[in-house]
């Protein structure tokens, strides 16, 4: 996984290099930072082999259809672009760091006890995307969408219960998240303020995760098996371009600000 990751970085870095002595109007850096907004989070269709104990017994846990559990997460990172000098069109290649969250939450048979799991996702990830816009360089608007490469780096999870209110944290097996996926990416730039969805194909839980049976019919089972095959995450970011768009920008703020002022 370390020499995928560095190979991955080093291809990034050596377009950028490739690029770097262009045009600073139409092949420049851009710096991204924002938050990630999980709250589709589907729920596994069953969950046969979850329970939870307390002082009265083990209780078998079912998942709650419909829960919407938001999560907040993060991400940084930095993209190389280059636009076409018809300033209609460009695409952009980068690395960024990213922190996921997802949850689902349990339910008894009876009702009356309550589990939320949360997981927590560390990824770097390589997005490659295509800008659509009129006068990108002097409005900074335009649409954009391509794919984006996972390298997931580890999970942990969280899980609370409704009886007490010690919460449990442990870090993930390997084998029970997904080590890589691609991701569908679509989004709106407005001056330097970014919206954009994703869709994670597969998820990030391993469905095909197994666990040994001892007393049991099977000799193995699946527990994430029921687990949906994706996730929507939407992310809002601030892009500062480092080309003379950003200058000429500041420089007007500041006229404008002392004219203000006097």
């Amino acid at each position: 996984m370390k020499k995928i990751s560095a190979l991955f970085i080093f291809i990034v870095f050596a377009n950028i290099n490739l690029f770097a002595q262009w045009d600073p109007e139409y092949d420049f850096f851009t710096l991204k930072a924002g938050f990630n907004h999980s709250f589709l989070d589907a729920q596994p269709d069953s969950f046969a082999y979850y329970q939870i104990q307390n002082e009265y017994g083990d209780f078998q846990m079912m998942p709650v259809a419909g829960y919407m559990g938001y999560k907040l997460g993060f991400h940084g990172g930095l993209l190389f672009t280059h636009d076409m000098h018809n300033d209609l069109t460009g695409v952009s290649l980068g690395i960024e760091y990213q922190v996921f969250g997802m949850s689902q939450k349990y339910e008894s048979l009876n009702k009356q006890y309550t589990l939320v799991d949360h997981q927590i996702i560390n990824t770097v990830a390589i997005p490659l995307l295509f800008k659509v816009g009129k006068s990108m360089f002097k409005n900074q608007r335009y649409i954009f969408a391509g794919l984006q490469y996972n390298i997931n780096l580890g999970m942990s999870q969280t899980s609370e219960v409704n009886f007490t209110t010690v919460v449990q944290n442990k870090k993930m097996k390997k084998d029970t998240y997904m080590r890589r996926n691609f991701v569908g990416v679509l989004g709106f730039n407005y001056t330097v303020f970014n919206f954009e969805a994703n869709y994670v194909f597969g998820g990030f839980i391993n469905k095909d995760y197994e666990v040994p049976m001892t007393y049991q019919a099977n000799p193995a089972v699946k527990p994430y098996g029921s687990f949906p095959d994706g996730l929507f995450v939407f992310k809002t970011s601030l892009t500062l371009p480092l080309n003379p768009w950003t200058t000429n920008s500041f420089y007007l703020i500041k006229r404008k600000l002392r004219r203000w002022l006097k």
